[in-house]
């Protein structure tokens, strides 16, 4: 966590919320949580009156008692439930004009040139035959070392992520060619490069024998001249773009 104050991250460009409060929130919070300590409350109420007009005050107070434990519990549950969703309505990611504000579980507050890079990618549950909308999921990687995940729940996460991307790459861009024109290795999480060698984790390929670099269905794929294939998930893949970028320029950078 930085310790920079947010005055100096400047101007804010764009703010994007956690999950806001919505109809879909009446439904699976507000309205079960209500049913699961009334619907004991009004049944030990129902056992109250019965017990008392059958067999006196001592049945019906210990007749009730159980009934009146759970709904006490439920009812902490379902305000413990509801605190913590006003809680989540409350966490956003900032992009301002030197940096970022994130106010996530931690909150983080960093110039762009403390960030290292970011990955993303794109997600689909599947439950049987059922597919969920497309999501995204993003890390932000700090020079610290800290990894930084973006709930896929943040309103117009994509929104965040192309922005980012658009400030955040002409910063860092002419600093990684440099490096590698001096020789440098040059990190970008699994993945890393110098003028010679192409590196995944720690196994080095030359650059003669790399054919060509894709993306396809999540990975990246590296086609070598002996018709073998090394295939990394994009999602471990910092700055992608800029990778992919410094490849296809060829002799100008790298070989």
């Amino acid at each position: 966590m930085q310790n920079q104050n947010i005055h100096q991250l400047g101007p804010l460009i764009a703010k994007y919320k956690d999950r806001q409060f919505s109809w879909s929130d009446l439904f699976s919070l507000f309205i079960p949580g209500f049913l699961a300590f009334s619907i004991p409350a009004v049944y030990a109420l129902f056992l109250a009156y019965y017990a008392y007009t059958n067999y006196g005050k001592a049945a019906a107070i210990s007749w009730i008692v159980p009934w009146l434990i759970i709904s006490t519990v439920a009812f902490i549950i379902f305000i413990v439930l509801i605190l913590y969703r006003i809680s989540v309505s409350k966490r956003y990611i900032a992009i301002h004009n030197n940096g970022i504000y994130i106010s996530l579980r931690k909150k983080y507050c960093l110039l762009w040139d403390q960030i290292s890079g970011i990955s993303s990618e794109i997600i689909q549950r599947k439950f049987l035959f059922l597919k969920s909308n497309l999501a995204f999921k993003a890390i932000i990687y700090t020079i610290n070392r800290d990894k930084i995940k973006l709930n896929p729940n943040i309103n117009h996460l994509s929104g965040f992520i192309s922005r980012f991307k658009k400030i955040y790459y002409p910063i860092i861009n002419p600093i990684i060619e440099q490096n590698l024109l001096k020789g440098k290795n040059i990190y970008f999480g699994k993945v890393s490069i110098d003028r010679d060698f192409f590196i995944v984790d720690h196994n080095k390929v030359q650059w003669s024998l790399i054919n060509q670099v894709t993306i396809q269905n999540g990975r990246l794929i590296v086609e070598l001249t002996d018709h073998n294939k090394i295939k990394i998930p994009t999602s471990k893949i910092q700055n992608i773009e800029l990778l992919l970028a410094l490849i296809k320029q060829g002799d100008n950078i790298i070989m």
